[in-house]
């Protein structure tokens, strides 16, 4: 589950104004048609009016890269950056998010003062895997930082994973 950072003095969360639509984008593993699905979901709500110690967070894809073709019998790199951040982030997590094409994928940031900032480095990606990273602390973004992801996909037949034999052109696509 997601659980957002609280204590007595501090509380965090997203903001979910009224008529809001909330979609599930759910993810199957291949053979589990007709199968029983137990999701669920449940949604914890603080009293009115929220202090001003609440800290909102923001869940998105900041960076990705929906512009890309993978030629079959080759290994693509792919980057995806979110230049000059107009505001500070307390940054919480990382999820790195690739199919089974995937080889490698990194994310980090770099402040204004050229300080590198990790937050995730999968060299043997495994497409299980695929999940929230949480930081033990909160990695602090001052404004106008950078942030970058690097990408490898392999798309031979050296792959295990390919689904495609032999490998064909991927694009980008849910």
């Amino acid at each position: 589950p997601t659980i957002f950072p609280s204590s007595e003095d501090f509380a965090s969360g997203m903001v979910l104004p009224a008529g809001s639509n909330i979609v599930l984008a759910m993810h199957y593993p291949h053979g589990s048609y007709g199968e029983y699905d137990q999701t669920k979901v449940n949604f914890y709500f603080y009293p009115e009016p929220i202090g001003t110690e609440f800290r909102e967070i923001l869940a998105g894809p900041f960076l990705q890269n929906w512009d890309f073709e993978l030629p079959p019998f080759e290994y693509t790199s792919l980057e995806a950056s979110y230049p000059d951040v107009p505001f500070n982030l307390s940054v919480l997590s990382a999820f790195p998010h690739m199919h089974l094409l995937g080889e490698s994928i990194k994310t980090y940031a770099v402040t204004p003062e050229e300080d590198t900032v990790k937050f995730v480095n999968i060299p043997e990606w495994d497409f299980d895997w695929q999940d929230f990273y949480w930081f033990k602390y909160m990695q602090h973004m001052p404004s106008e930082s950078d942030l970058h992801a690097e990408a490898v996909y392999d798309n031979t037949p050296g792959n295990p994973h390919n689904p495609n034999d032999p490998p064909i052109e991927v694009g980008p696509g849910l």
